[in-house]
């Protein structure tokens, strides 16, 4: 099994353009035959979010991002990263397996 380390650089808020860092990366890290790709925790929020992630609009984009980030990488290989959801509050990040177009924690 060959894993692909995503170590992006991410920006605190920028939601869109840290998910186009994971999904360039996701798509470089396959093209080099990786069977699993790895990105750091809160990825898609960037660290540290601080209070941005008790603001319920910032959970949602995230959760945005996290559908978007699934269905353009369905075709590639898993990959793991960290994330805040609404589902598990502002104070608890957690890791997300997605495989195909569903992630799943």
């Amino acid at each position: 099994m060959r894993i692909a380390l995503g170590q992006i650089n991410t920006t605190v808020g920028d939601l869109a353009g840290n998910t186009d860092r994971i999904i360039r990366a996701a798509r470089e890290a396959s093209g080099q035959g990786a069977d699993i790709a790895v990105f750091p925790g809160l990825a898609i929020n960037g660290y540290p979010p601080r209070d941005l992630v008790e603001k319920p609009s910032f959970l949602e984009q995230t959760e945005e991002q996290l559908a978007r980030l699934a269905a353009e990488t369905a075709a590639l290989p898993s990959a793991i990263k960290g994330s805040t959801s609404p589902q598990s509050g502002p104070e608890q990040t957690g890791m997300l397996w997605l495989v195909g177009d569903e992630p799943s924690a």
